[in-house]
């Protein structure tokens, strides 16, 4: 099974030196700029502390400064596109990886800022530059430029040495022992080739794997940002309900509660409420309503009643089908009682312990 997989691990070896020498370019890239604008900026100061000594002690100031200002544009410039660029080969690295060599390689970026229009460079240069991940796939393009070029050219050059050696029979007077030695070195090349590209995969994963660590501050960070999300739409929801409600309406409340549901259903009630009495005042035609919570028997029971026309149907799209998916994800029910003429009643009920 082994020498079978053995052409096909040499041409993936080549796939993979590939986009090794794609990385060295886009490392120089990006080191390129940065390098140019300091040492062009070093030697601008240098020449600036040693003017004093006279017309012979200077250089080539209009050189120094080109370079420095050359440096900086394209570290303005080509900085954050290189950058985005590593990441992209970094992420077909790990794709190949695991496609390649059954070694899947997880991935934990930090998300693009979110912000009206495009971003601008600081704020990119923030979002990549303080993102760990980005310091990993940096870190990779140099253990592939050194170990990682071993791993993938070892087999070729075993392979290719002793083709060489094989062939000096031709030249020799121990044309058995070159002949053995030949045969051993291409023997050596091809039978490790499945071995070592594993191995080149397993320090692929060393390297652009994220830590646990970084994958509990991305986890905490996508929470948050799931959060932040679902508490902007709830209050967007609320206040377009609150621009339905109009003011003549009169939104009573009877009854107690002896103490506070847990927050999320105290939430889902809350809205649930809230689209009800926006319905009673947009289709009902009502002059007033009354709103009764109530505890009992492990469950919270909450109506909602107008005396409008009724006729309220959940399947008409007036809202009482949505409400009636919030509560069941809490195992929630949502019984309508609204003949014509009215009045209509709306009961909810969700099953919870109060605090």
């Amino acid at each position: 099974m082994i020498w079978k997989q053995i052409p096909l691990s040499l041409v993936r070896a080549l796939g993979f030196f590939g986009l090794l020498l794609a990385g060295v370019a886009l490392f120089a890239v990006v080191t390129g700029p940065v390098v140019l604008a300091a040492l062009g900026l070093g030697r601008l100061i240098d020449l600036l502390l040693i003017a004093h000594r006279g017309p012979g002690g200077g250089g080539d100031v209009s050189r120094d400064m080109l370079a420095t200002v050359a440096g900086l544009i394209c570290c303005r410039f080509v900085l954050p596109v290189a950058l985005l660029a590593i990441r992209r080969l970094a992420m077909l690295t790990r794709r190949l990886m695991e496609r390649w060599c059954g070694v899947p390689i997880a991935s934990a970026y930090r998300p693009r800022p979110v912000g009206p229009g495009r971003l601008g460079y600081q704020r990119r240069m923030s979002w990549l530059l303080g993102d760990p991940g980005t310091w990993r796939d940096l870190l990779w393009l140099v253990v592939n430029a050194t170990a990682g070029l071993v791993l993938l050219l070892l087999p070729a050059v075993l392979t290719g040495l002793g083709v060489v050696v094989f062939l000096q029979p031709l030249l020799s007077d121990r044309p058995h022992v070159m002949f053995a030695i030949g045969l051993a070195f291409v023997a050596a090349g091809l039978g490790t080739a499945p071995l070592l590209l594993r191995g080149y995969a397993d320090l692929a994963r060393l390297v652009l794997a994220p830590s646990e660590e970084a994958k509990l501050e991305l986890r905490v960070r996508h929470l948050a940002q799931t959060r932040r999300e679902t508490l902007d739409t709830g209050a967007a929801e609320l206040r377009r309900i609150e621009r339905d409600l109009h003011d003549g309406l009169r939104a009573r409340v009877t009854g107690s509660l002896d103490g506070r549901p847990p927050a999320p259903v105290e939430s889902a009630a809350y809205f649930a409420v809230s689209e009800l009495l926006a319905n009673v005042a947009k289709h009902a035609g009502a002059n007033g309503a009354e709103v009764d919570l109530r505890h009992s028997s492990g469950s919270l029971r909450i109506s909602v009643s107008d005396d409008g026309d009724g006729g309220a149907d959940p399947s008409r799209g007036t809202g009482l089908a949505g409400v009636g998916r919030r509560l069941a994800a809490f195992d929630g029910v949502l019984v309508v009682s609204s003949p014509a003429g009215g009045p209509t009643l709306v009961t909810m009920e969700v099953p919870c312990a109060l605090s």
